[in-house]
C-alpha cells in the first residue's frame, strides 16, 4: 500500500534505458527558459516537476491523506454554559446557572467504517497519482521520441542536398561537354528543388516537435533548440516481455477497483448511520434564588422516522455496480490495448532491425565498391554519387521505423512496471 505522496522525480529513472540509448549531458536538471538542449531523463524530470496534471494528482493524494487522518476520530464534546428561570419581573439574579459538557456517543461502526472509506479513497488518490505520472511520461516519451526523429531527419536531408547538389553540378558539366542530354540537367535541379522542399516540412516538424515536447513536460516557455539521445532498438524486447501480464497491477486498474471498494465501504457506512448516536449531557446546576447545587443528567437520542439512510445507502450500492463494470470495461479495454501495441511494436522492431542487419549492410558495401571504382577510376563521379543517395534514402527508411517503433514504445509506457 502506497502510504504517502511521494514526488515522481524521486523515483529511480534507469529503466527506460533499455530502450532508448541516451548520452546525458552536463547541465542540471532544472533547465531554464532558455535552455538549448535536453535528454530524455531530463525532459522526464522536468514533467515530473512542473507537470499540472502531476501537481493536481498530488495534491488531490495530499487531500486524502489528510482527510484519511482526520476520519474515524471521536466527535468532540460541547462545553455548554447558559442560565435559565430568570424572571421578567424581578431579580435577573434569580435564574438558575447551568454549566457542563455533552458528549455524542456512536452505537454502530460509523467510525471504524469512515476510517476505512477514507483510506480507500487515499489509496484510490495514490493510484490515480501513479497512474497520472505513467500518462506524463508517455506523453514526453513521444514527444522526445518525434523531436529526436525530426532533428535527425533534419539532418539526413542536409546530407542529401548536398549530394544532389554535387549531382547537379556534375549533370550540368556533362550537358555542357555533350555527353548528357539538357533534360537530365532538368532533372538533376526537379530532384534537388523537390528535397529542399522536404527539408523545409523537415524543419517545419522539428519546429512543432520541439513544442510539443515543451508542451508535454508543462513548460512552454522552454525553448528547445537540440534534444540529445540516439534512436536505437536494442533491448526493446524486454520491455515488451516485461508489459506482458501486467494488467492486475496496471494503477489505472488498480484504482477503478479501490473506487469499487470505496463505494461499497459508504453504502455499508449509509446502513450503519441508520443506527443513531446516543447524546449524554452532564450539567452542573446552580440554582440562585435558593443557593442549592444540584447535577442535571441527560440522554438524548434521534429517532429515525423520516431519514432512514435506507436511499443514500442504495445509491452507493448501484454507484459500486457502476464502478465495477467501468472497472470491467477499463480492463478489457486495456487488454486490448496491450495485444495490439505488443504486435504492432514487434513488426515495425522487426522491420527496423531488416533494415539494420540487412539492406543497410548491403547497402554499404554497394557505396564502397562504388568509391573503390570510382578512386581507381572505373566508374564516374556520377554513379558514386547515385550510390550515397540510394544509401541515405534507406538509412531514412531505417529512421522511419525507428520513430514508428518509439512512438508505440512510448504507449506502452503505462504498461511497464519500473
Amino acid at each position: 500500500m502506497l502510504q504517502s505522496p511521494v514526488r515522481a522525480d524521486t523515483r529511480n529513472d534507469n529503466s527506460h534505458m533499455k530502450f532508448l540509448s541516451i548520452h546525458l549531458l552536463t547541465i542540471g536538471l532544472c533547465v531554464p527558459a532558455h535552455s538549448a538542449a535536453l535528454t530524455l531523463v531530463q525532459a522526464e524530470r522536468l514533467a515530473a516537476k512542473h507537470h499540472p496534471l502531476i501537481a493536481e494528482a498530488v495534491a488531490k493524494w495530499n487531500a486524502a491523506e489528510h482527510r484519511a487522518v482526520q476520519a474515524g476520530l471521536r466527535p468532540n464534546p460541547n462545553l455548554v454554559a447558559r442560565t435559565e428561570g430568570i424572571p421578567l419581573n424581578g431579580n435577573p439574579q434569580n435564574g438558575d446557572f447551568l454549566v457542563g459538557v455533552t458528549q455524542r456517543i456512536r452505537l454502530n461502526q460509523t467510525g471504524r467504517l469512515s476510517k476505512k472509506v477514507a483510506e480507500a479513497q487515499r489509496d484510490q488518490a495514490a493510484l490515480s497519482f501513479t497512474t497520472a505520472e505513467r500518462k506524463v511520461r508517455e506523453d514526453v516519451r513521444g514527444a522526445f521520441a518525434t523531436a529526436l526523429y525530426a532533428q535527425v531527419s533534419e539532418h539526413l536531408f542536409l546530407e542529401r542536398i548536398d549530394i544532389l547538389r554535387t549531382n547537379a553540378s556534375l549533370v550540368k558539366a556533362l550537358v555542357a561537354a555533350g555527353d548528357l542530354v539538357a533534360e537530365a540537367s532538368e532533372v538533376a535541379h526537379a530532384d534537388l528543388d523537390h528535397e529542399e522542399l522536404d527539408l523545409a516540412e523537415a524543419r517545419a516538424l522539428k519546429f512543432r516537435s520541439f513544442a510539443a515536447l515543451a508542451a508535454a513536460i508543462g513548460r512552454t516557455n522552454l525553448v528547445i533548440r537540440r534534444v540529445t539521445g540516439e534512436l536505437s532498438t536494442n533491448l526493446a524486447l524486454d520491455d515488451l516481455l516485461r508489459a506482458s501480464g501486467v494488467l492486475d497491477e496496471l494503477p489505472a486498474l488498480l484504482a477503478a477497483g479501490s473506487s469499487v471498494k470505496a463505494r461499497e465501504l459508504q453504502a455499508r457506512l449509509a446502513r450503519a448511520s441508520r443506527v443513531p448516536a446516543l447524546n449524554l449531557g452532564l450539567m452542573y446546576r446552580r440554582q440562585q434564588r435558593s443557593r442549592r447545587n444540584t447535577i442535571d443528567i441527560e440522554a438524548a437520542i434521534s429517532l429515525p422516522l423520516f431519514d432512514s439512510k435506507e436511499s443514500a445507502a442504495k445509491a452507493f450500492e448501484d454507484d459500486a455496480k457502476a464502478a465495477r463494470a467501468k472497472a470491467a470495461q477499463l480492463r478489457q479495454t486495456a487488454a486490448a490495448a496491450l495485444t495490439k501495441l505488443q504486435s504492432e511494436l514487434k513488426s515495425a522492431l522487426n522491420r527496423a532491425t531488416h533494415i539494420r542487419d540487412e539492406i543497410l549492410p548491403h547497402q554499404q558495401k554497394i557505396l564502397d565498391r562504388r568509391r573503390a571504382l570510382f578512386e581507381a577510376g572505373e566508374t564516374s563521379r556520377l554513379d558514386y554519387e547515385a550510390a550515397k543517395l540510394k544509401f541515405t534514402e534507406e538509412r531514412r527508411h531505417y529512421l522511419e521505423f525507428l520513430h514508428e517503433a518509439h512512438r508505440l514504445w512510448a504507449q506502452l509506457t503505462p504498461f511497464l512496471s519500473e
